[in-house]
């Protein structure tokens, strides 16, 4: 009897130590909602919502769902990194109620946020979405920069320009400009500097979060960085992008791939001088949602990235 007893708690002991060498560690189940924050309030229709989610080693983020009172919502990609948009149905409306976000790895890994709660749904007005992915597409000898952007929001009453130079400290000159306008261009006076700008729109003492940010950075070989990456056709199994080429005596450019939610890229490519567009299709997978960056080089140095574009392939 005491042989059995011995060999029942040896497996017991044995299958102890298996769930804890398979269970996922707590480091890797981080997600968490930036913002709104508890006691926030947000609008009947579309909302922004900013997320923290830590990467997973050799795995990647399929799918992203929201939860308003345990209820799933509708939500899509803002543009930005780990923020998007989800729209909040009238029936909450006037309501206090909790939000949480589950996200879903390629793997089949679920891991779900802790919930925001007292979120109020206000009655009245609409809330006021962040314009869209801010680009620098033109430059002149650096004097010249031109901005663009997209406007998510329809009843703002004027859009602010924020820009800084690396030595100010950290502190932005303000422009206001009136509403329904998509583009600005900066004529700087000190050349050399390099310039940093986000945008964001407001209504009357309201204002949408900021855009994303961009900048006018040069190497220190001084090659210009290529700006203004962007999609031009994506199908199931391919990405066409294309960009400015900032440069005149690059030897190439180096294209970056990985999915949303890596930290390093699991595909480069190396691309021949003046071209500004490129189809990639290799070990691309239907309904996968992958990250672009793009720098160019030189014999001796390379500039720095391009803007970051995110981009879903079709199903």
């Amino acid at each position: 009897m005491k042989k059995y007893t011995a060999i029942i708690l040896a497996l017991i002991f044995i299958s102890g130590c298996v769930n804890n060498i398979t269970d996922e560690p707590e480091s890797v189940k981080k997600t968490e909602i930036i913002s709104p924050q508890n006691g926030s309030t947000i609008f009947v229709g579309e909302n922004e919502i900013s997320l923290e989610i830590e990467p997973v080693k050799n795995d990647y983020v399929y799918s992203v769902e929201f939860y308003i009172n345990n209820e799933s919502v509708q939500s899509k990609s803002s543009g930005k990194e780990n923020d998007f948009y989800i729209t909040v149905p009238e029936k909450f409306k006037g309501q206090s109620v909790s939000l949480y976000v589950k996200i879903t790895y390629n793997s089949g890994l679920i891991v779900i946020s802790g919930a925001i709660s007292d979120l109020f749904i206000n009655p009245e007005g609409t809330a006021l979405l962040a314009p869209g992915v801010l680009e620098i597409y033109e430059f002149k000898a650096g004097e010249l920069y031109g901005l663009k952007w997209k406007m998510n929001s329809k009843d703002e009453t004027g859009v602010e320009i924020w820009r800084k130079d690396y030595t100010s400290g950290g502190i932005y000159n303000l422009y206001k400009m009136l509403p329904r306008q998509f583009a600005y261009n900066d004529t700087i006076k000190e050349k050399g500097k390099v310039y940093y700008y986000k945008i964001r729109a407001f209504r009357d003492t309201v204002f949408s979060a900021f855009s994303n940010e961009v900048n006018t950075t040069l190497s220190s070989s001084g090659i210009p960085r290529p700006t203004n990456l962007r999609v031009k056709n994506v199908s199931q199994n391919s990405v066409t992008l294309e960009w400015k080429d900032n440069s005149t005596s690059e030897l190439g450019f180096v294209l970056e791939r990985r999915y949303t939610g890596s930290v390093s890229p699991h595909k480069r490519y190396t691309i021949g001088p003046d071209v500004q567009t490129f189809k990639d299709s290799l070990n691309v997978y239907r309904g996968t949602e992958y990250q672009y960056q793009i720098k160019a080089y030189s014999a001796t140095d390379s500039s720095d990235y391009s803007n970051t574009i995110t981009i879903r392939t079709e199903y």
